[in-house]
């Protein structure tokens, strides 16, 4: 369906145009992406991180925290910024976020950077989709790329 590529390079496009924190925005879209099960997009996502130096351990813990009950991102690899905005990336993924979550968050983003939050979020659960209908695995690119 070659039609469909424009629209979708499109909305990849818009992303290199966010003034929301690259480092963070990589977060949101490996945290939704392993969040949704695809693979592929974590790995795409970590490759990106691992070019940018963003190191091994922050995705180890999002991994972690993604597994561990609580949903408490409790971590020394993260600032209070980065947790608060993983902890509404997730609440936006599963459609419970709340004015208080969205409060909470304000406190470190202004409304600019949370709409580019949700907007990462659901950019990502749109590819997310995409690769788990057409059962696109990872590639391993992030093994490939040197710290």
């Amino acid at each position: 369906a070659p039609h469909l590529a424009g629209p979708s390079q499109a909305i990849r496009k818009s992303i290199s145009k966010l003034v929301l924190d690259s480092e963070i925005r990589i977060l949101v879209q490996i945290l939704t992406a392993m969040r949704n099960g695809c693979a592929f997009c974590a790995d795409l996502a970590l490759a990106e991180g691992v070019k940018k130096k963003i190191g091994r351990e922050k995705f180890q813990a999002l991994g972690i925290w993604l597994s561990d009950g609580n949903k408490q991102l409790q971590s020394e690899q993260f600032t209070e910024k980065q947790m608060v905005a993983l902890e509404l990336a997730d609440l936006i993924a599963s459609h419970s976020v709340t004015d208080e979550a969205f409060a909470n968050a304000g406190r470190f983003f202004n409304e600019r950077e949370l709409i580019e939050i949700a907007w990462v979020v659901s950019v990502e659960s749109y590819y997310n989709a995409l690769n788990g209908a057409l059962g696109i695995g990872s590639d391993h690119l992030a093994a490939m790329v040197s710290e």
